[in-house]
Formats: C-alpha cells, sequence, structure tokens
C-alpha cells in the first residue's frame, strides 16, 4: 500500500481535514477518439502513449463514470488513483518478463476487487454523513479550493506535476478526496463538538477522567553536560541531592526551581507540568506518580539529567489547561479521547457500509490492467 499511504501522507495530513455532496457528484465529459488499441508491450509498458485514459474497444476515452456505489458516481480521474496504485501494489516483486503470463480473469478480478474496497472504505464515512444531511455546502466548496490554491503554491508548478506523476493522480482526483476529507471532518464534530457533540461526555465524566488518568508537578533539573561521562554524571547527582535536601528542608520550591532549574519549559509553566502517561519521559512520569500530593521526589533520573519532582493538585484551572488535548489529542502521538471513541465508531460505519455497486455498462468489460492508463 505503498502509493496510497504515500498519497494520505502527501495530500491529506499535508492538507487537513475536511466533508461534502455537490463535487462527490462530479464526473468527467467523455471524450473519444479512434487509436490503435494498446495492449502489454514490455517496451511501452511503464510509459504508455497517453495518461489518463482508458482503452475501450480501440479507443481512447474518459468515461463519463466508472461504477456507482448506490446512488455515487465514481470518477474516472478517482477510479484511475485507486487502480494505478493497487496495480503497482499487486505488481511488486513480479517482474517484467513474468507480467504477461501473471495477469488473467483471476488476477484481474482480485486487482478489481481491491479497488472496489478501496473505494468503499473511502467513501464509507461520507455516504453516513450523507444520511444525517452533512453534506459538501458552499462553505465547504471554499474551504476544498482554498486548500487547492494552498496545495498548488506550495508545491509550485513542477512539484505539482512530479506529485501528480509520483502518485498517479490529478487534480479531479485531488479534490474529491479532498471534499470527502472535509465532509467526514464535520461528521466527527458532529459527533464529538466539546460543545454540541451528540456524543460528547459530560463535565462531570470528563473531570472524573482528567482527574484519573493527568498528574501536575513542577520540578527543579539539573541537566548533564553535553558529553557527560559518569564523573560528570555524578558530579550531577550530587548537585541535584543538595537541591533535594533544601527542597525537603522546607525551602519555598518555586524559588528553587528559579534559582538552579535548567528546564526552560517551566517558565512558560508556571503552575507546573500537566500530562498524562506517555506525553513525558518513563522515569518521569512514573516518579511523579509515586507521590503523594505535595511529595517531594528525591533525584531522578532521566537523559536529561536529575529531576527534583514536586507533585502538585489537579485544578479545575489545570484541567482547562489540557482539555482540548485531552479530547482531541497532540496532532501528533496521540488521538485524544474523541479521536479514539470516533475511530472505533468509524471502523463500525465503514464494516457496516455495503452499497449496490454498478458498473458503467459501456465500460464494464474493459475494465483490465493494461487499458487504464
Amino acid at each position: 500500500m505503498k502509493k496510497l499511504l504515500a498519497l494520505a501522507l502527501a495530500a491529506l495530513t499535508l492538507l487537513g481535514t475536511v466533508s461534502c455532496t455537490v463535487t462527490r457528484r462530479q464526473t468527467q465529459t467523455a471524450a473519444t477518439s479512434s487509436i490503435p488499441d494498446i495492449r502489454y508491450d514490455p517496451e511501452t509498458y511503464d510509459n504508455p502513449q497517453t495518461v489518463g485514459i482508458m482503452y475501450v474497444n480501440g479507443s481512447e476515452t474518459v468515461p463519463e463514470y466508472v461504477l456507482m456505489l448506490d446512488d455515487y458516481a465514481v470518477g474516472y480521474s478517482e477510479f484511475r488513483y485507486f487502480y494505478i496504485n493497487e496495480k503497482i501494489n499487486t505488481e511488486d516483486g513480479v517482474t517484467v518478463a513474468d507480467t504477461p503470463t501473471y495477469w488473467n480473469d483471476e488476477t484481474e478480478k482480485a486487482l478489481l476487487d481491491l479497488v472496489i474496497s478501496d473505494l468503499k472504505y473511502q467513501h464509507a464515512l461520507t455516504a453516513y454523513a450523507d444520511s444525517l444531511g452533512i453534506v459538501l455546502d458552499e462553505e465547504g466548496l471554499k474551504a476544498v479550493e482554498d486548500w487547492m490554491k494552498d496545495f498548488k503554491d506550495y508545491y509550485k508548478e513542477e512539484g505539482l506535476a512530479a506529485l501528480y506523476k509520483d502518485q498517479n493522480i490529478d487534480e479531479e482526483a485531488l479534490r474529491v478526496l479532498r471534499g470527502d476529507r472535509y465532509v467526514q471532518s464535520k461528521l466527527f464534530y458532529y459527533f464529538y463538538d466539546k460543545y454540541t457533540g451528540t456524543e460528547r461526555w459530560s463535565d462531570e465524566d470528563l473531570k472524573e477522567y482528567f482527574e484519573k488518568n493527568y498528574l501536575r508537578c513542577k520540578h527543579v533539573l539539573v541537566k548533564f553536560p553535553t558529553g557527560a561521562d559518569d564523573a560528570a554524571k555524578a558530579k550531577t547527582l550530587a548537585k541535584a541531592q543538595e537541591i533535594y535536601k533544601k527542597a525537603i528542608a522546607g525551602e519555598d520550591f518555586d524559588k528553587l526551581v528559579e534559582e538552579y532549574g535548567e528546564d526552560p519549559g517551566m517558565q512558560s509553566k508556571p503552575d507546573g507540568y500537566v500530562f498524562t502517561e506517555g506525553t513525558m519521559v518513563t522515569s518521569f512520569y512514573e516518579g511523579t506518580k509515586a507521590l503523594e500530593i505535595n511529595g517531594i521526589s528525591e533525584p531522578i533520573e532521566s537523559t536529561y539529567g536529575y529531576h527534583i519532582i514536586k507533585r502538585l493538585e489537579l485544578t479545575d484551572e489545570s484541567m482547562e489547561s489540557v482539555l482540548d488535548e485531552m479530547l482531541y489529542g497532540d496532532g501528533k502521538y496521540k488521538y485524544g479521547i474523541y479521536g479514539d471513541l470516533y475511530n472505533e465508531k468509524a471502523r463500525k460505519i465503514i464494516d457496516e457500509y455495503d452499497p449496490v455497486i454498478k458498473f458503467n455498462p459501456e465500460i464494464e468489460d474493459y475494465i483490465r490492467h493494461d487499458t487504464i492508463y
């Protein structure tokens, strides 16, 4: 799936999230001209005469649509994107010399089944959104076009052409994928907007989750010098132990942080760090968790140096400071409460999506590995 995954990174991650109807129904205009039929030839296989077309009975054609998923017409650009990339995945490891004998009725059907599965996966959530009245409205269309403009500006003309070629996609297919993404984002917030979502958690449930899963602390970090050897680390530990003695003797912890602390993050977090498992180095998280409220740790080693940690009580303000991250994740490693719930719901919607599939009768018999370019 490397090509499909590459597009997910190049197109969707870089471009954000979105959801839709009107452009989902856009199709391409048919254009047909008589040329010799192309079948497999080792010299032309990886460099067909024309890209973005289909060969039907010896003619170069851009079909009006390829198939219907219920009432949604899958245009040729979108179909081609999934088909070409699945063909590349299928042929991975098959030599050019073996390719002519690899393809037969069974392998052609297997390839088409993969493509249909991809299309169903792509459109299941959008179809579900349609059923709730969540569609690509004027605001969504504008968002998609703004995104397309930013995308083109980012890649410039040469980079865009290279991306389209590498990912076997064109502007129309990218616009459709982006439109689906917009609608799916709207579906997510239909369920899980923190103020209006139909399945949002109550304030009581959120507070209970926060208190069970989050910690708050301040710490004094005594850093290892760059390239520290055992002797340097021992010296760092000795300094940390002196600070620890001051802390447990009752000296003001905030003043100790200010005087000795070498973590610049503490300056921007005057109320301390608020965090959950997996967001801090393990020794720091476990060391904090082991303390009672207002307890102070002996020096705890991490890759950064030694930490003297004071655990603090959680407050409403500390919950508010991490609420969005708690609900929606950090954008990198964690999906958050609502992200995890939505992923579970989305898997169920996708598994239950069973559209009626009807192929365009004019081209159905011509869908083959050597007719789609």
